[in-house]
Parts: C-alpha cells; structure tokens; sequence
C-alpha cells in the first residue's frame, strides 16, 4: 500500500510540478547590429508561484542562436533551464489570420467542387438532348405543329444550358483567381509566422511567490548594416562634411519597435579560446583595385613600396544553423497546408505561383569586407523601428567635419575629366568602415564613390568625382610621328602633344599622368626623346608631371618616343577598351 502511495505521489508531483505555466508577453527593448547578425535584448516579467515555474516567452525569432541565449533577474529565484522550440500551434489552430485564410480557401475549393458537380450534371442533360433531337424523320405520324413545338423546346432549353454553362465558367474563372490569391497571401502570412514561431522556454524554481523581472539576450542571424557616407564640399577650401550613415536591413521575423540601436563592427561569433600568434612575414605591398569603382588613386600614387601585414580575419558570420531551421520548418509548413495539388494555366497566375513565397529567397547579398581588429560601437541618439521586411532602412549615425587638401588628378590617355582628390590627415580617429559614398560638391551631386581604408596609412585619400571646369587633351602630332624600314628593322615614332587648362577662378595644383611603353623582349628597343621635365618611373614608364594652373591658364607637355623591332612582326602600339554595342541580324 506505501508503494502504491509513493508511486501516486510521483505521478501528482510530476502533474503539478509545472502546475504554474506561465505565457509571458516580452519586447524588444535595445539591438546591437553587427555587420552580419545582431544581439537582442527582450524584457518580460513574470508571476511567480513557490515551487517549479514554466515560463514560455512566443513569438521569437526562429533565426534564434539557442547557445547564446543569456537570463539575467535579481529576485531570489534559481533558473534550472532555457531551451527553445517551435511553436506549431500558430499555424494548427483555426484563430487568427492563417486561419481566417485557411477557412476563406476552403469555402472558395467548396464552391469550385459545386459548380463543378452542377456543370457535370447540365452536361449530362445537354448529351440527352443531343442524342435525342432526331423525331424519327421516318415516323410518318409526326406532325408540322409536333416538330415546330419539339424544335423550340429543345433551343430555349440549350439557351438556358449553355448560359448556365457560362454563367458557370465565369464564376470558376473568378474563384479559381481567388483561390490563387488566397494560396499566395497564405504562403507569405506563413513564412512570416514561421521566421517567428520559436517560443523561449524558461524553468524557475522560487521558494516563495515572486514576482519576477527577467532581461533575456540571444544572437539572432538574418540582419546586419552596410556603412554609406555623404561627402559635402561646397568649394576647394578644404572644409569637408562627412554624414556617417547605415543601412539596417532585418530579417529575424520580429519587428524592431521603437528600440534602443547599437550599430558594431565587432565579431559577435568570437571564441572563448585565446589566440596564438603566427609567423609575422613582410612582403611588398599588392595593391588590388576594384574597377568597378571609382575610388581614391592616392594610395597608388604613394611611395610606400611595402607593407607590414597583420593577421586579418575575413568573416561572414551568417548562423548557417539557423538558416536551415528556418528552410526545414518551411518545408513542414508546406506540407502541414499541402494545397499545390496542380499549377495553372494562365500566365499571370503561373507568374504568381512559381514566385510564391513557399520558396522565399533573400535579397540581401554578402560581400567579405576588412575591419580593423579594435571594433567600433555606435550608440544610436533616436530610438528607431525596423520592420521585418529584409528591406534597407537608413540610420544616421554622426556628422564629422573634416580639414583637408584638394588636388586634381588627369590622366588625358584614358579621360578628358581631371578628377579631385581630397586628402584628409587624422582619419583613424573616424571608425570608418569601408563603403559606399555619394559625393556632393559645390551644392551639385557628383556621383558615387568608395572609401577604402585597406592600404590607406596617414592620410585617406577621397575622390569627388570629376571636374568638368578643367580641360585636358591629348593628340597625336602627325608631323612628327612617321614609320620607317631601316636595315631589317622598323623603327616607329610618335609624338603627343597633353594640354590642360583651368577654366575655374581660382588657382589649382594638378597630378598630370601619361606613359611612355617599356619593352619586354630584347628584339624590342624603347628610346624616350622628350618627356616635358616629366618624373619617369623606368619599370612602368608612368610619367607624371606636377602642374600649377593659374585662372584661366592653360599649358602645354610633349612625349616623343621611337620603337625598333624586326620588320617581320608586328607590335601593338594602341590600346583599346572592350565596350558592347548593338548588333543588328
């Protein structure tokens, strides 16, 4: 009898250990917005009974690290465990939106079924009649007036049939269109139930009622910042005002409500581990530029040959794990409302089928950026909201005014603009990430450019774009440019002649480019007759020229070269650039 007592006192005990569950409604108060990924900070509180508490915090992010989530309170009360897991009851259930949707989806699949069963019937009628329209023309009892009478009975009543036929086939054209629309606005409700079905769930053990005051953090994925910068230069003074700006996209499936933003560059997927240095090797410096922006040539046009490498560190710090929680719950999701059971037929439905989003893709694209190891916060002044729709919001950050020098840039060879160069000492104390940045001067939009920070030293080099009011040329001079046979050799010469002017009011100092071509085979002979006083780099033959330019003032440089090779080949001179150009069949 004790034993059979004990047992029923393990079984109430495990019945009424989570006698007090409790669903706590919880917010986000602040978020800390790395450049892949964000850590969350809910606030929730919750009431206490003495004994063994459940605590179940809905709607999270399913984009949830459950390994970085942290519990913080004050009361005396002990925490034995936090887990998540999904919750399933969002979309099993028949309240709410999905519902709603759930249960307009199948009144529209009931009524297509009954129009249906009503067409098949009506077709059924219409081959009775169709078989039977023929009066037995051999009967020779059928009279004129039983035939007249048999023939507009039979067309009013195909009248009434193929109306109601029509009737039918526009009202299924027009729940069918209904029917697909539901689907998408099902799907898309769906996905965004299921980016937030994750529940935290918390065991509390008090030793008497309480009521408590939890602040819960998490690392969540699907969200980050791009850095963007504005550039104002009203004229060449030097003055420079730079906005600091970010673009905050989120992808967690909750909402950022008015919260409290903190943008980082930090690592947030840092080991506990310490680090272990490697070996410390020097090499020469291999600058990479990418083409496909216009960015500051300062840095090439330094005299820094070498560079003294750190151990740097290129991370993507998407949470891969949860990505694929995510896909998976999807695909349970779909198959839980297993209602693609064929594709239509018409295009624009087709369109909206396959682009549904039972199969989302993100619009957001990685790109692998350098850092500095010392990660910079922001601390955002305004609250800001950021829904959960992957689109880019734009957060100010700060203002600097900035102190520099401007120069001019020409390389004639290539473009006619002269492009202007800020250079702005001091720049490490700005935290800059590299990033785009639209570029204003004189009031007018200039273009955008990029600010890199990766082999910057002293002094960062920023482009405004291009200068229209100085005017550079460059052309061949026919007369003194010929192409001779002498001996087994040709000998080919050219001279062009660079004019730059300043059409601004003001004085301007200018970088003044050019190149004269370095032989790489000992059959090919490069001799430079005139260069203007240019400063020539022999392993390159870049020529540069420093040029002072009153208002209004113009000058003129010369380059005059002789290349000798063998008669019998051939030695590409010109350059080109690839472009593409219509082309007409």
């Amino acid at each position: 009898m004790k034993r059979l007592v004990f047992i029923g006192g393990i079984l109430l005990f495990s019945l009424t250990s989570f006698a007090n569950e409790i669903e706590s409604k919880s917010k986000i108060d602040k978020v800390k917005v790395f450049l892949t990924g964000a850590q969350i900070e809910r606030s929730t509180s919750a009431q206490l009974k003495a004994g063994r508490n459940k605590v179940i915090i809905k709607g999270v992010s399913a984009k949830l690290d459950e390994k970085s989530i942290q519990v913080r309170f004050t009361e005396a009360v002990k925490l034995m465990s936090v887990s998540t897991e999904i919750d399933y009851t969002l979309f099993e259930g028949n309240s709410g939106r999905i519902g709603q949707l759930n249960d307009s989806l199948k009144m529209v699949e009931a009524r297509i079924q009954e129009l249906n069963d009503i067409k098949s019937a009506i077709n059924s009628e219409k081959d009775i009649l169709n078989k039977n329209q023929k009066l037995n023309g051999s009967n020779s009892n059928v009279t004129v007036e039983q035939l007249e009478k048999a023939a507009n009975f039979y067309r009013k009543r195909m009248e009434k049939i193929n109306k109601e036929l029509t009737d039918i086939r526009m009202e299924t054209k027009t729940l069918s269109e209904s029917k697909w629309i539901l689907k998408h606005k099902l799907d898309e409700l769906n996905f965004k139930e299921s980016t937030r079905s994750n529940q935290i769930i918390m065991i509390l053990d008090s030793k008497q009622p309480v009521k408590v005051n939890l602040d819960i953090e998490y690392f969540v994925s699907g969200c980050g910042w791009e850095p963007n910068y504005d550039l104002h230069a009203s004229d060449l003074s030097g003055k420079i005002k730079m906005q600091y700006k970010a673009k905050v996209f989120n992808d967690t499936g909750n909402d950022w409500d008015g919260v409290e933003m903190i943008l980082s560059t930090g690592n947030p997927n840092l080991s506990a581990t310490f680090p272990e240095l490697s070996p410390w090797y020097l090499k020469y410096m291999q600058y990479v530029q990418d083409q496909t922006k216009t960015i500051s040539n300062q840095q090439l046009r330094s005299n820094v040959n070498y560079y003294i490498p750190d151990n740097t560190m290129n991370w993507d710090m998407v949470v891969e794990d949860n990505e694929k929680k995510v896909s998976k719950l999807q695909t349970q999701i779909n198959s839980l409302n297993s209602y693609y059971s064929d594709v239509p037929n018409q295009f624009e439905q087709r369109q909206l089928y396959f682009s549904s989003a039972r199969k989302p893709k993100s619009s957001v694209q990685y790109r692998t950026i350098e850092v500095s190891h010392l990660s910079s916060e922001f601390e955002i002044e305004e609250k800001y909201s950021i829904p959960s729709d992957k689109k880019p919001y734009l957060v100010e950050i700060k203002e600097h005014d900035l102190s520099g020098t401007f120069d001019y840039v020409a390389i004639p060879k290539m473009e006619k603009d002269a492009f202007l160069l800020a250079q702005i000492p001091g720049w490490e104390q700005l935290d800059i990430v590299p990033g785009p940045t639209r570029v204003y001067f004189d009031g007018t939009y200039v273009g955008e450019s990029w600010i890199d920070t990766r082999n910057v030293e002293d002094t960062l080099g920023l482009s405004f774009g291009r200068d229209s009011k100085i005017f550079t040329d460059r052309k061949l001079l026919s007369e003194f440019s010929n192409k001779k046979v002498v001996g087994n050799n040709r000998k080919d010469s050219y001279t062009y002649e660079i004019t730059v002017k300043n059409t601004r009011n003001i004085a301007v100092e200018m970088e003044l480019h050019d190149q004269v071509p370095v032989s790489q085979d000992s059959d090919i002979s490069v001799t430079v007759m005139e260069t203007s006083d240019a400063v020539l780099e022999d392993v390159t033959g870049i020529l540069t020229w420093k040029v002072k330019l009153a208002p209004n003032e113009s000058k003129k440089f010369k380059i005059s070269f002789t290349i000798k090779y063998p008669k019998n080949k051939k030695v590409q001179v010109r350059s080109f650039r690839k472009m593409k150009a219509p082309r007409f069949l």
